[in-house]
């Protein structure tokens, strides 16, 4: 009952109390309260039912939202039954070749051969492995090759040149490498070049932003290519020969590039204007690698590894025993890792310490790659083995394949189902 009825009924009864009015009157003025008070009853029942048939209509709306998800999380329950049992009979094999010709694919636990393919070409550069499985690489006998996850031939192009370049996968599934006859080249996953563009020299390396653009490095350029077309957006030559690939800072800003003429470059990508340059004790054209802080770090031939603050100046240095002829690897926990001319793998701190040094056969001239499960790091020497290094640096030679490996292994899914 409403303040309103209480409030009338009360004058009613006060006035009857003193008097006031007859019993006819009073009679009919509780019968006016007899109606006020049915009316507010069947308006408050009325707004009750409304209500309640607003609320039935949102428990069975949440009612069916709840059926969703359990069906989502059935589906999901299901596909990481599917992902834990794909796991459960999957390993990561590890793809190389050697200065024989031969392409390996092998077991990195076990050091079990899985296939080899020959090519009749030193393979000096190193391999990407596609989303289905596929393995590209090139070799010294003038050909870039797609080899499917069980050894066998899909195609190969004749490129006229070595194919000595690192090769990069785009997320188009696009494939880009470069060769000794300057030209970069740009090929579908069938085999078909889609462009192909001439640089000044021997193209040696290839990196790609995250928006697709280009990079490429030959002798003596660093070029920025739109990756549709073809189309060159900017040249910038540098007056020394580059050795190897270009790094990124991390907002992919500005491009590392170093030269055998002692300078480190940072250059913006936009336009590929000089933001600064860095000069070291001697050669600095093998590669650079950047961490997530933005220091540059960039093996030497004066036997150094610089690390390099994003704004030109020296962090550090620390000196190996021969000269460093491949860039430095980052791993998760931002190790850096780094292969010697000495016969040492060394990982350090971003501070310049060192967490271990391990030593193996003979040189090293290409980077190593570090596992993408486990961290392990694998890198192959000048006397043709192959070491398997854990993060702790615990070392043991993987493989002997008796010839010089020269390129950064990669790796891929195998699988030991019976399907």
């Amino acid at each position: 009952m409403t303040v309103k009825i209480v409030v009338f009924a009360l004058l009613v009864l006060s006035s009857l109390v003193m008097g006031k009015v007859t019993q006819k009157k009073l009679n009919a003025q509780l019968a006016d309260l007899l109606v006020t008070i049915r009316g507010e009853i069947s308006s408050e029942v009325e707004s009750l039912q409304t209500n309640l048939t607003l609320h039935s209509a949102e428990i069975e709306s949440l009612r069916n939202t709840l059926a969703l998800y359990r069906a989502e999380i059935e589906l999901l329950q299901t596909n990481l039954t599917l992902q834990n049992n794909l796991f459960e009979n999957a390993y990561v094999v590890v793809h190389f070749g050697n200065n024989n010709g031969t392409f390996y694919t092998v077991n990195p636990v076990t050091g079990f051969v899985e296939w080899t393919y020959n090519v009749g070409g030193a393979v000096r550069g190193s391999s990407a492995v596609g989303p289905d499985g596929t393995i590209y690489f090139g070799s010294d006998a003038g050909f870039f090759y797609a080899i499917n996850k069980d050894g066998f031939l899909k195609w190969s192009i004749n490129t006229g040149g070595f194919v000595r370049s690192n090769v990069v996968l785009s997320n188009d599934g696009t494939i880009y490498f470069g060769t000794e006859e300057s030209e970069v080249y740009a090929v579908n996953n069938l085999g078909v070049i889609v462009w192909s563009v001439a640089m000044s020299s021997e193209v040696n390396g290839i990196l790609l932003a995250s928006d697709g653009t280009v990079f490429a490095t030959s002798l003596t350029d660093v070029i920025s290519i739109e990756p549709v077309s073809g189309a060159v957006n900017w040249q910038y030559h540098v007056p020394a020969d580059i050795g190897s690939t270009v790094a990124f800072s991390p907002d992919e800003s500005v491009v590392y590039v170093g030269g055998d003429n002692k300078l480190i470059y940072a250059l913006a990508t936009a336009d590929g204007t000089v933001e600064w340059t860095y000069l070291t004790g001697h050669l600095t054209d093998n590669g650079l690698a950047v961490d997530a802080e933005g220091t540059i770090y960039a093996g030497n031939y004066d036997h150094q590894l610089y690390a390099i603050t994003p704004e030109g100046t020296l962090k550090w240095t620390y000196l190996t025993q021969n000269y460093i002829s491949a860039a430095p690897v980052i791993g998760s926990d931002g190790t850096i890792y780094l292969g010697a001319y000495d016969g040492h793998v060394y990982a350090f701190n971003n501070d310049g310490s060192t967490k271990w040094v391990v030593s193996v056969d003979s040189a090293i001239v290409s980077s190593p790659r570090i596992h993408p499960g486990n961290g392990d790091l694998y890198v192959g020497t000048l006397r043709g083995k192959v070491y398997k290094i854990t993060p702790d640096g615990t070392s043991s030679i993987l493989i002997e394949t008796g010839f010089s490996v020269q390129g950064t292994p990669s790796f891929s899914m195998g699988c030991s189902c019976n399907s």
